[in-house]
């Protein structure tokens, strides 16, 4: 028996160095992109993370999917496994910033080291620049530390492809391998809700194949059972979902869908999504490249593995130009073209190393492409994207890809060992965000009016989770019912609000990057005042909160509706405000 199993282990034992010697080179490289990224960029939990932290806690509380505990089942954040994920880690009392931070992290990783199997499988040695350039992407360190489910449903996407690329490249459909790639697709659709948008478009190649064989051959060509695995373990898990999710929450979409209907003030969701894609192709160029090399290697030699990645791409691309894109903050995380990213990267190491064995004319033109776009050279040199100022984005240099950044390298030689790692570590540091304005100001009011004093904003982020009060989202993403207002209707709004009845209205003015933009003091939201307006002309014994972060331009005070506490613990110019107000408050 020995002597049978050697001469295996002597071909088997160099293959798995050889791969453990990668691997780690890889993870190593990524490594240093991410500590670089946070130590120059300050990368961290996004606030839109502590929406999902807040229901985590409240589901692992045992009061079910709600952003109050006494309030009405919301869909505040549509990532169901990550809430559920993060409310086993609250119920093990363990920190839920570091564990999603931990689960993006571990995403990332494993997606990288995916992404390398598949490629290193399928094209050759070649292939592992896809991976070496997933490693130094300027989008994965900030999708790797947002806290968001942008990592995890990365990871998941490219596990569903991974698994039907082998159960369908093979000359006969291997149906358990089927039946997994629909689960994970399941489960994916349960981490995001555009997941079915991938089964939509590999249920349709399927559905094109399955008539095209039957008008040649017949009903024998037909196999419809490998097709019912493929369908069945998508609905055996989706279908009792959806159902269950609709029963509880009662809408069949999002409740961030809704929001972003009553946001697109001056814009339709296809012109904002057209813009958001422009962003994210000259964010990353290599997108429309492997979009061009792929269908070129597909067009001469057609596959299904081709076809499957094209397919996945494409559909993430529709998606982004469907949904409206990402909100207009989230616009730099580019949380929309990361699940697309390692297909992408997939689909032009496998059809550009098709080109060059195939049509030697292309060699060169397809391989200095696709080289040159994977060593991390800047396609797209000193590009400006200009948006609207609807979109809070001022014009800057967009960078495709940053290995280590330059900052990085020249302070590392003359800085101490223990302030590198603190700089570059501090995004998993929870002394940071106990630090963070928003938390000072959240467990200030908390402490000074008790946990069961309600309030209204429309932060529904950290300020929320920190004070831990009774909360109404004026913004509509944590108060379904704002959300589907849809119309220019103050007086509903205000209705809102009074049936809340909030003892404390806050407002956030931030500095003139974010909500001095007009997408606040614009349309809908500049003559309503999120309905305050109206509520502070009817309901004049409210406290009116103004919370001024890093305000220190001169910028029109005109808007402002609300008085100022003489004891809030950041910096109000008081008398501004009371000589901007519209009509004089009894706490003046």
């Amino acid at each position: 028996m020995s002597l049978r199993w050697q001469p295996s282990n002597r071909r088997l034992w160099p293959r798995a160095l050889a791969a453990a010697v990668v691997g780690a080179a890889l993870l190593a490289l990524l490594a240093a992109s991410l500590l670089a990224a946070i130590h120059c960029s300050g990368l961290g939990a996004a606030d839109d993370a502590f929406i999902t932290f807040r229901m985590a806690q409240n589901l692992a509380d045992g009061h079910g999917l709600r952003f109050n505990p006494d309030g009405a089942p919301v869909e505040a954040a549509s990532n169901f496994l990550l809430t559920v994920a993060l409310a086993g880690a609250h119920r093990l009392h363990l920190s839920m910033i570091q564990s999603s931070l931990a689960i993006s992290l571990v995403s990332t990783a494993l997606t990288l080291l995916l992404l390398a199997w598949c490629a290193w499988r399928h094209v050759g040695p070649f292939g592992l620049l896809a991976s070496a350039a997933w490693a130094t992407m300027s989008l994965v360190p900030s999708n790797a530390t947002n806290g968001l489910e942008s990592s995890l449903f990365t990871l998941l996407l490219l596990v569903g492809v991974a698994i039907y690329v082998e159960a369908d490249d093979a000359a006969r459909p291997r149906r358990r391998l089927l039946l997994l790639s629909s689960l994970v697709f399941a489960l994916l659709s349960m981490t995001r809700p555009e997941g079915p948008i991938f089964v939509l478009a590999l249920g349709g190649i399927r559905l094109v194949d399955l008539i095209r064989r039957w008008h040649h051959q017949g009903r024998r060509g037909l196999d419809l059972r490998s097709e019912a695995w493929w369908a069945g373990g998508f609905i055996l898990l989706y279908l009792p979902y959806t159902l269950w999710r609709v029963s509880y929450f009662g809408m069949l979409l999002p409740n961030t869908f809704h929001v972003k209907q009553m946001q697109f003030i001056e814009y339709s969701k296809l012109e904002a999504g057209a813009l958001y894609l422009k962003a994210m192709v000259l964010q990353e160029p290599l997108l429309p490249l492997a979009l061009l090399v792929g269908a070129a290697a597909h067009a001469i030699a057609p596959t299904r593995r081709l076809r499957t990645l094209l397919a996945v791409v494409i559909a993430q691309c529709l998606f982004m130009v469907l949904s409206g894109g990402d909100w207009p903050h989230m616009f730099g995380h580019g949380r929309f073209l990361l699940p697309a990213v390692p297909p992408m990267l997939w689909l032009l190491v496998d059809s550009g190393g098709r080109l060059l064995r195939l049509r030697r004319r292309l060699a060169v033109l397809v391989g200095t492409l696709v080289v040159v776009g994977l060593a991390q050279v800047n396609l797209v040199g000193m590009a400006e994207m200009k948006l609207p100022a609807h979109y809070h984005w001022q014009p800057r240099t967009l960078p495709t890809r940053q290995a280590l950044p330059l900052a990085f390298l020249q302070e590392l030689p003359s800085m101490p060992f223990e302030q590198w790692w603190d700089n570059s570590t501090q995004t998993f540091n929870l002394r940071r965000y106990h630090n963070n304005f928003d938390a000072v100001v959240g467990l200030w009011l908390r402490a000074r009016y008790g946990p069961t004093i309600p309030i209204a904003s429309i932060q529904a982020g950290q300020f929320a989770f920190w004070s831990g009060m009774p909360f109404f989202d004026m913004f509509g993403l944590a108060s379904p019912e704002v959300a589907q207002i849809g119309s220019y209707d103050p007086a509903r709004l205000a209705e809102l609000i009074r049936r809340f009845d909030p003892s404390l209205i806050a407002f956030y003015k931030w500095d003139s990057g974010v909500h001095h933009r007009p997408l606040v003091l614009e349309g809908f939201l500049q003559e309503t005042g999120y309905g305050l307006r109206y509520v502070f002309l009817r309901k004049p014994s409210r406290a009116f909160v103004v919370f001024e972060k890093g305000y220190t331009g001169e910028e029109d005070v005109q808007e402002v509706l609300f008085s100022a506490l003489t004891d809030l613990p950041c910096r109000v110019n008081r008398d501004r405000l009371i000589a901007a107000l519209d009509v004089n408050h009894p706490r003046l």
